[in-house]
């Protein structure tokens, strides 16, 4: 077997006390190294030494399509890898320490493990089927549309393993595994199947008759094992690991890890984390031949001289020794840039290390032979493995393709990822530039041979100060420009945009500075994503301050903010219950407030809020900054649209910020708005930026053209390239400046790439502390507070002096106080920042800190979580909290909706929505009530189709799982409403916006339903149900059974007293009677309707109350009468804003005008009409109404061309309107224009397509005015009888229906044609009756 000797080679290290550290260490390296080491000691840190015993090369099938199916997901997938392997290897080194074996190595998807005494290929092959057996029980893994399970190869050998410590004590060793039967056990494992285990020959004889094998290979010596005759005993391995006394233990872990284990405080562990590495992996080959030919001191001094270059010019070159492995034809070395610390030349760090390697190897004149492949990547950073034995490792594909990389180059050479090279710059001669295939990829890489080096030089960076605001004069003349406006009193909107880094923030910031300084009241909001579905959420604190509510006690702020208002905008006091929901308070809503819509209340907070910060601006002179526009709220950007045209005087200056590849739908108005782009500074202007940072304005002019090539003008990389300048000490000694090292130094980067690196390498800087906090802080937000970060703190149970490692981030430039000192806010000090800590952090760990950010929220905001549940639902969805999620998203819906943010409780509930689907089967009828209200936004963001499909889903969730009456539900998801209503009350909202999609007869359907499925002592929800039944039935012209309905609601609503309902029941009944020409009952009606209107202080039901009494005394002719109602009409429109309402009751009274002759008067109510269309576009049919009335002014002045051009106008607004109804006064005024203009025959023909709309229609009115313009007809063609019939016929379908206009006309016309001699008299009494 081995020979006994063994070869001591090497130096001493003196011996340090690290006991602590070197207990922690035992679990990252096998213990037969930390035997070998403690017995060794420090004055022979080199060694290499025989060991009998058997191995297991345990490798993972499934491994490759598993990564890259995980790879595909994104970072999470490598994460959600490492976390699959650790479960699997921590069963599979359960086992081998069941059987007594050792980890040697991990070797990513795989193992080696020793089996050393008594039996050890016995104990090595039970453990190698025991491992198999548990590996069929280990579950598939869900991998997209695919189920993937795993299995083993299992390799088994005995022999003699060679073990050799080599390196630079001083910096890295390495426990390297040698010898023909290191190839042996991996040519095993090459010779397996997944599922199989086979064994040499070797082993094969020490198990004797044991266990019964197959051959495999007879020329090769494989064996497969079958099953066994007897059971062999395990023999446990003890569970106490070697403690070792000798420091030379810790020259095995990585420089990082072993960093981190020897810290005391709350770094004492390596940070599992997501990182961009550079990966060299490193194939030796011939030690094996060395050892075999020429004996065990010659192969430990090659592998010794190998290795310690190796570890010397990691070292140098910023790297470092992630581990290595066996394979069938030698060793292989990984090493890794970028983790667990990123410097920013990692790149050309790991070309020159390589480059380096292959000099000095070839100097050395060693026998080995080396292929190196480099690649880089987003990884997987962290441990892998269990308690009994775990390693440092990266996981990824940029790992694996490295691999690949490194078989594809030859002996001496070094292949290197296209992407690599690149980023590296111009630092190397590059060879052989190709595309070549791998395995695992369906693309070609592209790829570079790497040649000479063309020069080195070191590169470092300190932090700096951030840049000022140079380089930017023009900007800086139009922000001072747009100051001295808002000086003056003329409120300024600044726009200032551009790509991330180009110093927007700082440009405003300038300006603020200075106005701040003049006593000017600052406030800044930094728009964050995680806000972007609050309302107004940035903005909250100003309205706070302005309304004296920051230090105001819960109990008293509604009252503050009433007096408030009264004291400096008393108009806005009735509208303060707007702003309930928003600065959680309760005040008691004002008639005015009852009145307004959805819709309504969302436009008149807007303007309240736009108001409220021009009065306060007019008093206090105010810079309100709103930095990145592009993460905010509708609410916010609608609220500065309006304000852009509001804010007419005051000293007033609203700066806004935004990125341009995220621009937001930002449409600001008015002529007091400054718009600067920001693009990349020219040369001059990054000149001054150059010489700013480095404080003098001798700068060598090819440091100044570097740098702006580098850069391209970007401010924030140009600070960071004057770091590494001022890192380098190459400006140090006064001497002129090499291009060649400033351009080794520099690196010709991506800026987008090297900004991400820049910041990375910067956050790897900081101290555990800091690093702790920053990363922290990235998961709450753009903004965050010196508790909150405590409150994650005590969460993490974690020893750290918060103010303090916040004050360290303040000095290195990274955060930045939001107030002078005293006050506990920051913020980062640019998003770039946030960015890429927050990206570092592992998902899993995300979901964590997101779960303690969202509890320690509700634990703060109890009383108010309201306003916050956005916020909480944004983190619950991140921790993979989905019921929670769900729950307070639709809390956060219900709040959006309250402030009347109907876009974006949409979003809310829609989120919600797809939360509690993830939820799970159990939370089907949960998503019922979510879909409820994305119904009910739809149907008031006026998409009744949308409104349909919601609600139905929601009916169908809730009847396909009819909860059980002991099922529980939130109270605020059912908003407290009585179960057994609720699929009545579903079937009621379908019914409605079907109505609303003019689908009349599948609402009558769904009413049906609603009817059926409601209880039978419901009279109010039955009174509701047949009023809009009534309203249906009306729109499809089945009048008389809509009078039967409204007749319905009207009785229903009385047995129940709810005076609301009855009165809306009224007016519905009032308008059926007045199309079925009963014009009494419907004034009646109404007058009723009215009374309960005007008592109740409904302002909405009082305005379209008497608009409708107006119109029915104008039916009936009592024109004082109607305008009287129309007045009052206008008046409440004018109350509530509402503009689509004032056009339609001006057209009205306009009409009242033009019927007593008051035609100058008319006109003027009918232009108002047409000029709210023009402005808003609202009101299209009561604008092509008014226009036809405008027609009619113009005929009864005698002016008949303008007459038709504003009935052509009028009608085809009407026909764009599909206004039905109305097209019938187009059709009726057309008559009237074609009998002025002679043209006799086609008014007759007009006439009678007229006659027949109206009685499709069943309204019987026009029918009266039909038969009096047939009269006028006959009159004109001297057809006396038939015109005298007619006139007569319309005299008593007039009387009929009350309508004492038409009989008034009718008698009229009688009158001036001769045809009946008491007409005269008639038609006189008839007006002095209508007033006229």
């Amino acid at each position: 077997m081995c020979a006994a000797e063994r070869s001591r080679v090497g130096s001493s290290e003196p011996r340090r006390e690290k006991s602590a550290l070197r207990r922690r260490a035992t679990a990252y390296l096998p213990s037969t190294l930390l035997a070998a080491v403690e017995q060794h000691g420090t004055e022979h840190p080199t060694f290499i030494e025989p060991t009998d015993g058997t191995m297991v090369f345990a490798d993972v099938s499934g491994f490759t399509p598993l990564s890259e199916g995980l790879a595909a997901t994104g970072r999470e997938g490598s994460e959600r890898l490492t976390a699959i392997l650790n479960d699997f290897f921590g069963r599979m080194l359960a086992i081998a320490s069941e059987w007594g074996g050792s980890n040697q190595k991990f070797g990513g998807d795989a193992m080696l493990l020793l089996f050393v005494g008594p039996d050890h290929a016995r104990r090595a092959v039970e453990s190698a089927l025991a491992m198999q057996r548990e590996t069929k029980r280990f579950p598939a893994i869900k991998v997209g549309p695919k189920r993937l399970k795993l299995a083993m190869s299992l390799g088994v050998h005995s022999g003699c393993f060679w073990a050799a410590g080599v390196g630079a004590p001083e910096v890295r060793m390495q426990h390297l595994l040698l010898g023909r039967d290191c190839a042996g056990v991996a040519d095993a494992e090459a010779a397996a199947s997944a599922g199989q285990v086979v064994v040499t020959e070797p082993c094969r004889q020490l198990l004797g008759d044991g266990v019964v094998t197959s051959e495999l290979d007879e020329a090769a010596g494989m064996h497969l094992v079958g099953r066994r005759r007897d059971r062999a005993e395990p023999r446990p391995r003890s569970s106490q690991r070697p403690a070792p006394h000798d420091d030379t233990v810790l020259a095995y872990l990585p420089p990082p890890l072993a960093q981190a284990l020897g810290e005391e405080d709350e770094a004492g562990e390596l940070r599992d984390e997501h990182r961009r590495v550079v990966v060299l992996f490193i194939s030796v080959v011939g030690l094996n031949e060395i050892l075999e030919s020429e004996g065990d001191a010659e192969a430990l001094r090659q592998a010794q001289a190998y290795v310690e270059t190796l570890a010397r010019l990691t070292e140098k070159h910023g790297g470092f020794i992630s581990g290595n492995d066996i394979d069938n034809k030698g060793i292989k070395l990984i090493v890794l840039f970028g983790a667990p610390v990123a410097k920013e030349d990692d790149a050309a760090s790991a070309l020159r290390l390589a480059a380096e390697l292959m000099s000095e190897v070839e100097a050395l004149g060693l026998d080995v032979r080396h292929r190196v492949g480099i690649n880089a990547g987003y990884v997987f950073a962290g441990d892998v493995g269990s308690d009994l034995r775990r390693d440092y490792t990266v996981i990824g594909d940029a790992v694996n393709l490295a691999a690949r990389l490194m078989g594809a180059a030859e002996n001496g050479g070094v292949v290197v990822a296209d992407w690599v090279a690149s980023e590296a710059g111009d630092l190397f001669e590059l060879l052989d530039s190709r595309q070549i295939r791998v395995k695992g990829k369906s693309m070609p890489i592209p790829v570079h041979t790497l040649g000479g080096p063309r020069g080195e030089s070191d590169h470092f960076v300190v932090d700096a100060r951030r840049p000022k605001v140079v380089g930017r004069d023009r900007e800086r003349r139009s922000t001072h420009r747009a100051a001295e406006r808002a000086r003056a009193g003329s409120p300024q909107l600044l726009v200032v945009h551009g790509a991330p880094g180009v110093g927007g923030s700082a440009l405003v910031s300038e300006v603020a500075f200075d106005l701040a300084q003049l006593g000017w009241t600052s406030f800044r909001g930094r728009c964050q994503q995680h806000l972007r579905d609050a309302p107004f959420g940035v903005l909250i604190p100003l309205f706070e301050r302005l309304l004296g509510l920051t230090d105001e006690p819960a109990a008293s702020r509604a009252r503050r903010i009433v007096e408030t208002l009264g004291q400096i905008a008393p108009h806005l006091v009735p509208y303060s219950a707007l702003l309930n929901g928003l600065l959680s308070v309760d005040i008691e809503e004002t008639a005015l407030v009852k009145a307004l819509d959805a819709t309504e209340r969302s436009e008149r907070l807007t303007r309240l809020l736009v108001e409220l910060i021009g009065v306060s601006a007019a008093s206090t002179p105010l810079v309100l900054m709103v930095d990145g526009l592009h993460f905010s709220d509708r609410s916010t950007i609608r609220l500065l649209e309006h304000g852009s045209v509001e804010w007419s005087t005051g000293h007033l200056l609203v700066t806004v910020t935004y990125r341009d590849d995220l621009a937001p739908a930002f449409e600001p108005g008015g002529s007091r708005m400054i718009d600067i782009a920001l693009g990349p500074l020219d040369s001059a202007g990054s000149d001054l930026v150059v010489r700013d940072l480095l404080g003098t304005q001798d700068v060598p002019e090819v440091l100044l053209s570097e740098i702006y090539r580098r850069a391209r003008g970007n401010i924030l990389v140009t600070a960071e390239l004057v770091r590494a300048v001022n890192a380098s000490a190459l400006l140090d000694d006064g001497s002129d400046l090499d291009p060649q090292q400033l351009e080794d130094l520099l690196g010709d980067l991506d800026v987008t790439d090297r900004l991400q690196r820049l910041m990375m390498a910067r956050i790897d800087r900081l101290p555990p502390g800091p690093r702790w906090t920053l990363t922290r802080a990235a998961a709450v937000g753009s903004r965050f507070d010196v508790a909150t970060l405590e409150a994650l703190l005590r969460a993490e149970r974690r020893d750290l002096v918060v103010p303090a490692a916040l004050q360290q981030l303040v000095e290195v430039g990274l955060v930045e106080s939001e107030a002078p000192t005293g006050n506990a806010e920051f913020a980062f000090a640019h998003e770039a920042i946030r960015d890429v800590a927050y990206d570092s952090i592992l998902f899993r760990t995300r979901r964590v800190l997101h779960r303690n950010l969202a509890e320690h929220l509700v634990d703060i905001h109890d009383p108010e979580l309201d306003r916050v549940s956005a916020v909480i639902a944004s983190h619950y969805r991140t921790a993979g909290d989905h019921e929670r999620a769900a729950l307070f998203g639709v809390r956060a819906g219900d709040w959006a909706l309250s402030s009347y943010a109907i876009d974006e409780a949409e979003r809310l509930y829609s989120l919600a929505a797809d939360q509690f689907k993830a939820a799970g089967s159990d939370y089907t009828v949960h998503r019922s009530f979510v879909n409820e209200r994305l119904g009910d936004c739809a149907s008031l963001g006026g998409r009744p189709g949308d409104a349909v499909r919601r609600q139905r889903r929601a009916l169908t969730e809730w009847k396909r799982l009819q909860p059980d009456r002991r099922t529980r539900f939130p109270r605020h998801l059912t908003h407290g409403r009585p179960r057994k209503m609720r699929e009545a009350e579903l079937c009621q909202k379908i019914a409605h916006a079907h109505q609303r999609a003019d689908h009349y007869k599948r609402a009558l359907e769904w009413l049906d339903r609603a009817e059926a499925a409601a209880p039978s002592r419901a009279p109010l929800f039955r009174a509701k149900l047949s009023a809009l039944r009534g309203t249906t039935l009306f729109r499809l012209g089945r009048y008389d059974r809509a009078a039967d309905e409204g007749a319905r609601a009207v009785e229903l609503a009385e047995q129940t007293g709810d005076r609301a309902t009855i009165a809306y029941a009224r007016d519905m009944l009032a308008m059926t009677y007045l199309e079925q020409g009963r014009l009494r009952e419907a004034i009646e009606q109404r007058l009723g309707a009215v009374t309960i209107f005007d008592e109740e202080g409904d302002l909405r039901g009082s305005m379209g109350c008497h608009n409708n009494l107006g119109a029915a005394y104008q039916l009936v002719g009592a024109l004082d009468d109607a305008l009287t109602h129309y007045e009052h009409a206008a008046d409440a429109a004018k109350r509530l804003g509402n503009v689509q309402g004032t056009a339609i009751i001006e057209n009205n009274i306009g009409e009242v005008m033009l019927a007593q002759g008051r035609l100058d008067a008319a006109a003027e109510r009918f232009a108002v009409t047409v000029a709210v269309h023009d402005e808003s576009g609202q009101a299209p049919s009561w604008a092509g109404l008014a226009l036809v009335n405008l027609s009619r002014v113009h005929l009864r002045q005698g002016d008949v061309e303008r007459a038709s051009e504003e009935l052509e106008a009028g009608t085809k607004l009407l026909r764009q309107a599909q206004a039905r109804g109305l097209l019938l006064e187009a059709s009726e005024q057309r008559v009237e224009v074609m009998i002025a203009e002679g043209r006799l025959d086609a008014a007759a023909r007009s006439n009678e397509r007229f006659a027949q709309d109206a009685r499709r229609l069943g309204l019987q009115l026009y029918g009266a005015r039909s038969a009096l313009l047939a009269g006028k007809i006959a009159v004109r063609e001297g057809a006396e009888e038939r015109a005298r019939g007619e006139l007569r016929r319309a005299v008593d379908l007039a009387e009929a229906i009350g309508a004492q206009r038409e009989q008034a006309d009718a008698w009229e016309e009688l009158a001036r044609s001769g045809l009946d001699p008491e007409a005269a008299d008639r038609a006189a009494a008839l007006w002095r009756e209508l007033g006229v």
